[in-house]
């Protein structure tokens, strides 16, 4: 599979080639100062191990973090031709949806590899995010990690502290990418935008994303 890569990240920027995703160690880099998950602010060490815990939502085995995207790879692609289109391997079989819009879009390609919509996770709760989509629900706000998961309806409400860098991921992706929002996800993601302002630690991290690829997301500044 050949990738397309931003030209101001030839120099700088690692691959995983098989996915054209970003490199573990070029992500590990990014959060070097803030080696915890997104979702609950597990720790993870330096080279991207979790110890083994019990967590409200699962028993987390001994593993290493798991790349999340925020948006969910499936939910962007439905909106490209090539996820409907059919592909051909080496061997002459045939297969469609993300593998081929990695193979075939140089557009997707760059989106995949967009540091803004990614972020560290333990392997069960990325799971979960890929099925689920966002909500708010009216819980009584306790201590710890304030994430509720709702398995009937798959639905997730994520912790206040982290709805504002949701938002504003899923606005950036939908004024970047061919990704279109309902008007109720828009209204949803908007409300977040403006009651979670955002934080020194995600200015840092747009900060350092602009630095490997070049593009700000202009709802951080």
């Amino acid at each position: 599979m050949r990738c397309f890569v931003w030209v101001i990240l030839l120099l700088t920027y690692p691959f995983s080639g098989a996915h054209c995703a970003p490199s573990s160690k070029l992500l590990l880099q990014l959060y070097e100062n803030k080696h915890t998950t997104f979702f609950c602010d597990l720790p993870f060490s330096a080279q991207g191990d979790i110890e083994a815990i019990h967590h409200k939502h699962h028993i987390i085995q001994s593993d290493s973090i798991q790349w999340m995207s925020i948006v969910p790879l499936k939910q962007l692609a439905k909106h490209y031709a090539c996820y409907q289109q059919k592909c051909l391997d080496k061997k002459g079989k045939i297969y469609q949806g993300i593998r081929c819009c990695q193979k075939q879009d140089s557009q997707f390609q760059r989106m995949m590899q967009d540091l803004h919509n990614i972020v560290p996770e333990t392997r069960e709760l990325k799971r979960l995010r890929q099925r689920y989509t966002f909500a708010e629900f009216n819980h009584e706000m306790k201590d710890g990690c304030h994430l509720y998961i709702d398995k009937k309806h798959k639905i997730i409400e994520p912790a206040p502290s982290k709805r504002g860098l949701i938002a504003r991921t899923y606005l950036y992706m939908k004024d970047t990418y061919p990704f279109v929002l309902t008007e109720q996800e828009i209204e949803l993601y908007l409300k977040w935008h403006q009651q979670y302002p955002v934080s020194e630690a995600e200015r840092e991290r747009n900060e350092k994303i602009f630095q490997l690829q070049g593009m700000r997301n202009h709802y951080v500044g």
